[in-house]
């Protein structure tokens, strides 16, 4: 298909190219485009991993056109401030961010803050581990999500969280105490 783009390009703007060359090199385009089908575009699979902006994710369940993915590693060590959306889109399916592998982030010395998706429910062991500048976290779910171990331990001491007004006075107990490893100055408040 490129080749015959190439090809095709190259008889347009051939001025001693007879309309015989120019035509030959179209239709040759033509036909290329008519066999290259959708199956040339990589299909989305359970397991599979993917990028989109800045950010790597792997597949975890897939149906007609949705699913759910897995954040596992950001492309751009330099960012400061990272966004974890509720959902992606890839190849015309919709798919729930809803979970941050383990040490996806771990030992990251430039990030300071972090977005949390409303989707998000699960947050893997040492995810965040070691990221000595991250002074803001922001969860847009309701419900705190299941946290592994370490997750947040050597983040900085007096980060401040933040969440959803909406939040039960319940799960934000449950926030804390799974937050546990962040350490005691962490503060937490409504937004």
């Amino acid at each position: 298909y490129r080749k015959a783009i190439a090809d095709a390009k190259k008889a347009q703007n051939d001025t001693k190219a007879t309309q015989a060359q120019v035509d030959k090199a179209l239709k040759a385009l033509q036909a290329a485009k008519k066999a290259l089908k959708k199956k040339d575009v990589p299909s989305l699979k359970v397991g599979k991993t993917f990028y989109a902006g800045i950010l790597r994710y792997k597949v975890t369940k897939l149906s007609k056109k949705t699913g759910t993915v897995t954040v596992s590693k950001l492309l751009d060590k330099k960012k400061t401030k990272i966004t974890i959306p509720a959902t992606v889109k890839k190849n015309g399916y919709i798919l729930k961010v809803t979970a941050v592998s383990k040490n996806a982030f771990q030992k990251n010395k430039k990030l300071k803050a972090v977005v949390l998706g409303a989707n998000v429910v699960k947050i893997g062991a040492k995810s965040f581990f070691q990221c000595s500048k991250l002074q803001t976290i922001y969860f847009k779910n309701k419900k705190a999500p299941a946290i592994g171990s370490k997750a947040f331990q050597g983040i900085k001491a007096k980060c401040k969280v933040y969440v959803p007004k909406k939040m039960g006075k319940k799960q934000l107990q449950e926030l804390k105490k799974r937050m546990k490893s962040a350490g005691k100055k962490v503060t937490y408040k409504k937004k």
